[in-house]
């Protein structure tokens, strides 16, 4: 995972690289925020799982 910061005249962008493909998502500081706190909260509720925390 990446992040690009942003530049004057473009956002953010994300870029997820998995086995399946890349995913470049361009967002503004608040879809950022949003998606960090999904993260999160998604490993907050899967808990430790095959040793990984």
């Amino acid at each position: 995972m990446k992040l690009l910061p942003r530049l004057t005249l473009t956002p953010a962008t994300l870029i997820i690289n998995s086995q399946s493909g890349i995913v470049e998502l361009s967002c503004d500081d608040e879809h950022l925020a949003e998606i960090e706190s999904a993260i999160r909260q998604y490993r907050e509720n899967i808990g430790p799982r095959n040793g990984r925390e």
